[in-house]
């Protein structure tokens, strides 16, 4: 067992550095930063100046209004159409929060979304460039982290901006890998080699 682990970390190391490989050839010169870092700017700029919009405030009511399983699953999770896992996920983040005493503060429980809309940019790039090029990829990334919904939605503690990035990266390939080393340490090693390939094959 310790062998497949130790393989498939090795495995995931390397597709790691595949993945920073073809992002610096994606951004190479700096027309490629500057983009990348334009969009992330539109991004971060207007997470600090917003406070907590009625979606949010809706989640965190029923999020912090239960107190059993039973109290998450008829209050959180059967009344709400997103997905349970990010009632889940704002349950604990907020539970996190208390424990480090920052509370509810919007910046804290508004941070993990932002940084996965963020990534979302990063795999956007490297979709654009697999499918068409370098130069696309730049004028995709700054048109795309340019628009209303997408700088609105990155800094709401909402699934949306999440989500578009799961999405991104699962064309990328990444998570499924992801998903695939949480099989195998919980299953078994039987599922590494079916999601994941080695790099050679």
């Amino acid at each position: 067992m310790a062998g497949h682990v130790r393989k498939l970390a090795r495995a995931r190391y390397l597709r790691h550095m595949q993945v920073w490989k073809a992002l610096r050839e994606a951004l190479a010169g700096g027309w490629g930063w500057a983009a990348l870092g334009l969009a992330a700017g539109l991004q971060v700029v207007s997470w600090p100046l917003s406070g907590f919009s009625h979606d949010e405030f809706s989640a965190l009511r029923r999020v912090l209004l239960t107190d059993s399983w039973e109290g998450f699953w008829s209050e959180a999770v059967l009344v709400d159409a997103h997905p349970a896992g990010v009632q889940a996920f704002l349950t604990g983040w907020v539970g996190l929060g208390e424990l480090m005493g920052v509370g509810l503060a919007p910046l804290w429980v508004k941070f993990p979304f932002l940084v996965a809309s963020l990534s979302g940019l990063v795999a956007l790039v490297l979709v654009v460039r697999r499918l068409v090029g370098r130069e696309a990829a730049w004028l995709a990334v700054v048109v795309y982290g340019g628009l209303h919904w997408v700088v609105l939605q990155s800094g709401i503690a909402r699934p949306y901006g999440a989500g578009v990035a799961a999405v991104l990266w699962e064309h990328v390939g990444r998570l499924v890998c992801l998903l695939a080393a949480v099989m195998c340490v919980s299953v078994g090693s039987a599922p590494c080699s079916l999601l994941c390939p080695s790099p050679s094959s």
